[in-house]
């Protein structure tokens, strides 16, 4: 079983998302565990510092949550992974225990986390979805139907 994990970075004008980034290349982006794989991604406006950095050539805003996520999908499609973890900058994630917690779940049609509603749109938070690798395809399939109206996390739910 592997999972990727995805961090949604931001390069702002006054740093504070580069210091929440830089933190967890020091912390929990660390760890060493064999079915876990950390990235970062990020927009033009950041300098690629390493193989795990994902630079997507547009503009940083709001609006390229999507983009980012739906590019780096693209990007890694030939790579072999059980499940996607897409989480933010501002958390932190025990990749021990999250790795442990997917060993027991389904390996197909399996999308989790903290479950908001948006415009009648029932989504799993950005603060942390899971989609197993079948859900990933569905996604890649469907890249041209998701529209940009909505950030990831709601329009991935939709």
């Amino acid at each position: 079983m592997k999972v990727l994990i995805l961090v949604i970075c931001c390069n702002d004008s006054r740093g504070e998302y580069n210091l929440l980034s830089d933190t967890i290349k020091k912390t929990w982006g660390t760890v060493k565990n064999a079915n876990a794989e950390v990235f970062y991604l990020w927009c033009n406006n950041y300098k690629k510092v390493d193989k795990n950095d994902f630079v997507l050539n547009k503009e940083e805003s709001y609006a390229m949550l999507l983009w980012k996520t739906l590019r780096f999908l693209e990007a890694h499609k030939d790579d072999e992974f059980d499940y996607i973890f897409r989480t933010n900058v501002g958390c932190y994630v025990h990749i021990d225990r999250l790795v442990n917690h997917l060993e027991g779940c389904p390996r197909s049609n399996f999308y989790s986390g903290p479950v908001g509603t948006f415009q009648d749109i029932t989504f799993v938070s950005g603060t942390g979805f899971i989609m197993s690798r079948d859900l990933f395809d569905l996604a890649l399939e469907k890249i041209n139907d998701f529209g940009y109206d909505h950030i990831d996390d709601v329009a991935i739910g939709r």
